[in-house]
């Protein structure tokens, strides 16, 4: 275990329908056969870990902050990206202001973790010049396939082109395979939501922290199979028998180190509940 640090880095939040995060929440049945759709916050954040060798270590990026102007949102994501999925964040929340709560820029960031290709996990990544970049092979492969097939394609679903168009970064590191990045950090693979989803688990003095990402999206999601309560697959699913399989990984992995907490990405109500920076688990 090394003696870390981890920030939670507020990025705002996104409105969307639950049946992304939840497969067939609100599906007719005959004695219902138009049932209400909900409507419900999802939790957009980035965990930065303070590590004593390594230096900052970021995982995940969040939404790009010029999608939204002055006078709203802006061109950057288009009408139909915002209409699907729109982005609630204050200046606050802007990257810059996220880390100057620690007293750092996104020029301190010697390394970043993306989870996986999403626009609510790469938007931020142009920020950070410095840094080493990890990224899952078979996602980002299927990202570039998805946007550059057709010319003139600038969003794919949940990829967009801007998001990559404009990094200037050290170097892409392309991960096939669980790893050990650094003492007291590994970064896990975790196919299902997509094609790759990378995980970190953090060894800190005090406990072990697990962020799987989207592989979770919400305590929902993760269920509790030891006390008969099922796992429920997300409604934006590449891979449901990888998913599957993949939450029950983090069960194992949540036992096996004895875990503190697992953070799950999107559950806004699990949100609130985490320490924010300044604050920071050990």
């Amino acid at each position: 275990m090394a003696d870390s640090k981890i920030y939670i880095l507020d990025f705002g939040y996104q409105h969307a329908d639950l049946l992304g995060m939840i497969h067939n929440c609100s599906i007719g049945v005959n004695s219902n056969k138009n049932p209400e759709n909900q409507w419900v916050k999802w939790a957009n954040y980035g965990a930065l870990v303070q590590h004593p060798d390594l230096g900052w270590i970021l995982f995940d990026t969040g939404t790009d902050q010029q999608a939204i102007g002055e006078d709203g949102y802006t061109d950057f994501y288009s009408d139909f990206l915002m209409d699907f999925s729109p982005i609630t964040r204050t200046k606050d929340q802007y990257i810059e202001a996220q880390l100057a709560k620690i007293g750092i820029t996104p020029d301190d960031i010697g390394t970043v973790i993306i989870s996986h290709s999403h626009f609510d996990h790469t938007g931020g990544l142009k920020y950070f010049h410095n840094a080493n970049v990890y990224w899952g092979r078979a996602d980002f492969d299927a990202m570039m396939e998805a946007l550059y097939t057709h010319p003139g394609t600038q969003e794919f679903w949940a990829f967009v082109k801007k998001d990559i168009e404009d990094i200037k970064v050290k170097k892409i590191n392309f991960v096939e395979d669980d790893f050990e990045l650094c003492d007291g950090i590994e970064i896990i693979n975790c196919s299902g939501h997509t094609p790759d989803v990378l995980g970190m688990i953090v060894h800190a003095k005090n406990g072990t922290y697990i962020f799987p990402s989207d592989t979770v999206d919400s305590a929902a999601n993760y269920g509790d199979p030891d006390n008969d309560v099922p796992i429920v697959l997300t409604g934006n699913c590449y891979d449901s028998i990888s998913f599957r399989k993949n939450i029950m990984r983090i069960h194992e992995l949540e036992k096996k180190y004895k875990a503190k907490k697992v953070f799950f990405s999107h559950d806004y109500d699990a949100f609130l509940t985490y320490k924010k920076a300044p604050e920071y688990y050990d």
